[in-house]
């Protein structure tokens, strides 16, 4: 599945991995071309670890609500700190980028939910930095 900066699917390609149903797989490889015009790759078999998630987030996140794409790219930026880091200079700068394109999806997808947006836009960057940084994949 290729996608537009924005465009809305008519489905995502997303199943749950296991029975505890804490585990979600990309079914479909998705290509995304972000804001800055780098495309984003979440392969085929890609997993999306919701134990991962603080518990607060995982409530406030439905995995496959209209807004879970924007989630998933959110995710796969974070997975992919290494590459972020070397492109925007510092891990604040990937976290902030990643954070703001988590919002302009979100926006986008659930035009009708601005305030919902926004406040998990804002739990993003109050709470989550130090989660960021504390997974070390870098």
């Amino acid at each position: 599945m290729k996608l537009s900066y924005l465009e809305k699917p008519s489905k995502i390609p997303l199943a749950y991995l296991n029975a505890t149903q804490n585990n979600l797989i990309v079914t479909e490889t998705i290509e995304v071309i972000l804001s800055d015009g780098r495309i984003l790759e979440i392969p085929e078999g890609y997993v999306v670890k919701l134990s991962e998630k603080p518990s607060w987030l995982k409530c406030v996140l439905n995995p496959f609500g209209p807004s879970c794409l924007a989630a998933l790219i959110h995710h796969r930026l974070w997975t992919e700190q290494v590459s972020e880091i070397e492109n925007f200079g510092s891990i604040r700068d990937a976290f902030r980028f990643s954070n703001e394109e988590f919002y302009r999806w979100s926006k986008k997808l659930v035009p009708k939910k601005k305030y919902v947006n926004l406040i998990k836009y804002r739990l993003l960057n109050s709470f989550a930095m130090s989660y960021y940084i504390k997974r070390k994949t870098f």
